[in-house]
């Protein structure tokens, strides 16, 4: 069935698991609204310590449209999680979007398996704002083959400054692009990347000394312009596996920057026929 629990307060559990088929809404305490509801995560002696089932959902929520009012997930060293239903970063109130995030201290210590979900339906833009943090230890959070990450808002799951990441994308995960914000490319690897914002026409400006790197590059919705016309560094794009422009969708390259210096290359570098 469906649960909503309201005034979430700053919470230490051992576990947090939803199961069968059950969906869980938490939203955050709405008394001033001044600082975001926490959930400590410690985890037991065995087992998974947060269990999202595949057919189930935890669904973050806000309890007003103060700019503060928010929740956070927290797996404290030792404790790990396996997302194989969804997880989703949403808001039911006008205002700033929310700040929401999962965040874990451990290397590989969040998994989201083949049927797994996280969806950013509603998340802050903000430049230190990310849903699995910044900080830290790199790498807390692996998609596995076949789990996906749907952004429609907010900043980027890789977090950290590059090269460094908070999430491992694995061959075979998907990242799909649905909203009309940024992506991060520069130094990013990403294993197959959907765009699917058909709202209106994008365009990124864009130069770096660090390529981006992906299996699969799939536009398959809306119109995608990159240019590397910011600077005078190049804009290199490194495809190991597929690029597919769908009937309907539309992708430009603009790789010539303004200043001198910007040469830039397309590379299809996998080692079969691409």
């Amino acid at each position: 069935g469906n649960v909503t629990i309201t005034n979430v307060p700053d919470e230490t559990v051992g576990q947090l698991i939803v199961e069968n088929n059950t969906s869980v809404t938490l939203r955050d305490q709405t008394s001033g609204g001044t600082t975001p509801s926490t959930i400590t995560i410690t985890g037991r002696n065995s087992g998974t310590d947060l269990v999202i089932e595949n057919g189930s959902s935890l669904i973050y929520d806000t309890g007003n449209n103060l700019s503060l009012n928010y929740l956070i997930i927290s797996l404290v060293s030792g404790a790990s999680a396996e997302i194989s239903g969804n997880l989703d970063f949403t808001k039911s109130f006008s205002g700033s979007a929310p700040r929401h995030k999962l965040t874990a201290e451990d290397f590989e210590s969040v998994r989201v398996t083949s049927t797994g979900q996280i969806r950013a339906f509603s998340l802050s833009s903000a430049s230190d704002e990310h849903p699995f943090g910044r900080l830290g230890q790199n790498e807390t959070i692996i998609f596995e083959s076949g789990s996906v990450y749907e952004s429609y808002s907010g900043n980027n799951p890789f977090g950290s400054d590059q090269p460094n990441s908070k999430v491992r994308f694995e061959s075979g995960s998907v990242y799909q692009h649905i909203g009309n914000h940024g992506f991060a490319i520069g130094g990013r690897q990403y294993a197959e990347f959907e765009y699917q914002n058909s709202s209106s026409p994008q365009t990124l400006l864009f130069g770096t000394s660090n390529g981006w790197s992906t299996e699969n590059i799939r536009i398959l919705q809306g119109t995608l312009t990159l240019s590397g016309s910011t600077n005078s560094l190049p804009f290199n794009i490194n495809v190991s596996g597929d690029f597919e422009i769908a009937s309907g969708a539309t992708f430009n390259y603009t790789p010539a920057g303004s200043l001198p210096g910007a040469a830039s290359t397309f590379s299809f570098n996998g080692s079969g026929q691409q």
